[in-house]
């Protein structure tokens, strides 16, 4: 979770891998500040659908693909 909070404010990030047991609910503030994300995929994280699904609401121009 550190890590993506790290991240977040990388503007010209438009592609993401983020996987692992230690990326979780809360990481889903600091993605949705990535406003410029394309693609986000999301493998074998501890994120429960409904993260999951706010994030899709909350950057609906990127790809959210678990």
């Amino acid at each position: 979770d550190a890590a993506v909070a790290a991240i977040s404010s990388i503007d010209s990030l438009k592609f993401l891998f983020l996987g692992g047991k230690g990326i979780t609910d809360a990481v889903v503030a600091d993605l949705a500040r990535m406003t410029g994300l394309k693609w986000l995929q999301l493998r074998e994280t501890s994120m429960t659908q409904t993260a999951i699904d706010q994030l899709r609401d909350k950057l609906p121009f990127c790809r959210v693909d678990t």
